[in-house]
């Protein structure tokens, strides 16, 4: 089973109440994505990015602390069709589906690649470590 769900209990009121918090293993297989491969899935999404004319959003979720959740159509213009049908069939989730869970999942998950990559390690908030590479639209240099 690839959805777990954890109870997370508190006393309220003398009532104790059980919240549940589901930890999906998209969201898992979504990081390893980012990390693996030759390009790696970031430098593929970042590519995708720009073939849709929206690299200032990924820039957006590289570089906020809270990424906002993004559109379904960007998921599937970003995201490789392959590797879409792979996710589909892996979580037994429709296309809809599954693009609403990445419209949630890829901001953040974008972040905390941008965040743990040895680029942005040390990094001030605002101000790129000396000697780095910054994310910019290659249109925009």
């Amino acid at each position: 089973m690839h959805n777990s769900i954890m109870p997370n209990s508190t006393l309220v009121g003398g009532v104790v109440s059980t919240a549940f918090t589901e930890q999906s293993g998209l969201s898992a297989a979504v990081s390893a994505y980012l990390n693996d491969g030759a390009p790696t899935g970031f430098e593929v999404l970042r590519r995708g990015a720009e073939d849709a004319a929206a690299y200032d959003v990924f820039q957006r979720w590289a570089c906020s602390d809270c990424p906002d959740p993004t559109a379904l159509w960007l998921c599937e213009m970003m995201v490789p069709a392959a590797v879409l049908a792979e996710w589909e069939h892996e979580y037994a989730l429709s296309r809809d589906d599954l693009l609403e869970r990445l419209a949630r999942i890829l901001p953040r998950a974008v972040r905390q690649y941008a965040c743990s990559s040895r680029l942005y390690r040390g990094r001030q908030p605002g101000v790129p470590p000396e000697g780095s590479i910054v994310l910019r639209h290659p249109s925009r240099d």
